[in-house]
């Protein structure tokens, strides 16, 4: 630890991010899978069977991905602090598998370069976008980590009996992360002329299982059909989808642009294409076009970011350029410095997020009074990354009430609760500009269907929110207020 203060910088930010994800509150789609199984107090009476079918009516009906299978077990068998526990860990394994697959983990004179590398990933990844979910950590964060670790372990001679388990594993995690690795390891057989019989026994059973893996989820009917069929239109268009979610690679195809520009450059990256470098560059190229057609702006270019940065660690890595002694150090503490704080700081609206949705979900009739924590009016230092439920999250909202075996969960402004008792017979005006009304609006064009409640086309042609929910007396009444996007929302 003392020669190589990387490890000391990854050993502190692993320790805060497991602080952060058990203080953090499930969000979003955790509470579809944690529902699959479960509700607050007790698992569902034909759990068994639910376990067994699970799996190939996920498969068939949404993806394949066994993130997905993995986190609806996680969070229905084990405890809340244990499973926001695997995911702060897997953040700093995560960290740790891009330096060691880079070259820079260990290595004298690299220190500089590994701790920048931890402050990148760190500050420019898109953790806004609901990174603090479990779902969304398995997804990616955990996603990365398999495939990473079956690479490593295929270095190290892993034995037999745990890397082919974790090849399948790694192979079925997420297909934007899955078909590129496959990808850069044909390559590399085909750049190297590597016939299959020449590889090892143990190394063709292992890739088999990736692959068997990789087939998993690649051949999901239910992604197909979100490909094909998609329930909703893209975030951006293509351009803005690649620019604003793979930045990193973007860079990296435009540092090796330059390089090719000089004839001893061209030389060294056209043996480099052949080598580890190659592989990540391949993998980094194939999963920029999963970005590219998923038409999400944000987290669908976390993969293929990481493998540019892993190829870019290889290359610079391997130069000879040094920083003087001084600079170095200064540069180095500023970027610990930096990864630290962007750590540090969200836990403190984290807790109150997460007291905040503590006290929705103890209301005994599902009607909260208050406002909840914006999550559009969070400090500036904060990155966006502290996300919250909110009025418009319909959806969420209703996965929460069945979770908690609630009829409804539904927060309301303060002054919304006189009509509780005196329902009004015409839509009244709150102070917060959002109005109480006895039916849904007339003639609106709905967007979309969001659990209990809908988008639609409000006055002025602005999208509005529509949450019904009913008085204790019985009575129906709607919610009405404009729908204020997050980012690519």
């Amino acid at each position: 630890m003392k020669r190589n203060p990387a490890s000391i910088l990854v050993a502190a930010v692993t320790l805060l991010m497991v602080a952060a994800y058990v203080i953090a509150p499930y969000a979003v789609d955790d509470w579809s899978y944690i529902s699959v199984f479960r509700t607050h107090d007790a698992l569902h009476p034909d759990w068994p069977t639910l376990v067994v079918k699970y799996m190939p009516r996920h498969w068939l009906g949404v993806n394949g991905r066994g993130a997905n299978f993995l986190v609806a077990y996680a969070m229905a068998f084990l405890p809340k602090w244990l499973v926001s526990a695997f995911c702060g860990a897997a953040v700093g394994a995560m960290l740790a598998l891009v330096l060691r697959l880079g070259g820079v983990w260990h290595r004298s004179g690299r220190t500089t370069l590994a701790v920048s590398t931890v402050a990148v990933i760190l500050l420019l990844f898109p953790w806004w976008d609901w990174m603090y979910s479990v779902d969304l950590n398995f997804n990616y964060v955990v996603a990365t980590v398999f495939p990473l670790a079956f690479l490593l372990g295929m270095r190290a001679n892993l034995s037999p009996w745990l890397l082919c388990p974790l090849g399948l594993v790694a192979g079925c995690m997420h297909e934007a992360v899955a078909v590129p690795v496959m990808a850069g390891i044909v390559w590399l057989m085909m750049s190297n002329r590597v016939p299959w019989r020449s590889l090892p026994e143990r190394t063709r059973a292992a890739l088999m299982c990736f692959a068997f893996g990789v087939a998993v989820v690649l051949f999901s009917p239910g992604i197909w059909g979100r490909f094909l069929h998609p329930g909703r239109g893209a975030d951006g268009p293509m351009w803005e989808i690649v620019i604003f979610s793979a930045p990193m690679t973007l860079l990296m195809l435009a540092l090796f642009g330059i390089a090719l520009c000089r004839p001893a450059s061209r030389q060294r990256f056209a043996a480099e294409l052949r080598r580890p470098l190659g592989f990540f560059f391949v993998a980094a190229v194939v999963s920029l076009c999963f970005c590219a057609v998923s038409g999400v702006l944000g987290r669908s270019g976390w993969f293929s970011q990481i493998f540019s940065i892993i190829a870019m660690l290889l290359w610079f890595g391997g130069s000879h350029v040094r920083l003087p002694r001084p600079a170095a150090a200064t540069v180095s503490t500023l970027m610990c410095v930096l990864s630290l704080a962007v750590c540090i700081l969200p836990i403190p609206r984290l807790v109150t997020v997460a007291r905040a949705q503590e006290s929705l979900v103890s209301t005994p009739d599902g009607l909260w009074f208050g406002q909840l924590p914006d999550e559009h009016s969070q400090q500036l230092w904060l990155l966006g990354r502290v996300r919250s439920v909110e009025p418009s999250d319909t959806y969420y909202l209703g996965e929460m009430a069945r979770y908690y075996a609630k009829s409804q969960l539904v927060p309301l402004p303060a002054d919304a609760r006189q009509y509780i008792g005196n329902p009004p017979t015409a839509p009244v005006s709150l102070a917060d500009g959002s109005v109480i009304a006895p039916d849904t609006p007339p003639g609106c064009r709905v967007l979309s269907i969001e659990g209990p409640g809908f988008r639609y086309i409000g006055p002025g042609g602005d999208v509005w929110v529509c949450a019904p929910f009913t008085t204790t007396s019985g009575v129906r009444l709607y919610h009405l207020f404009p729908y204020r996007p997050f980012y690519a929302e």
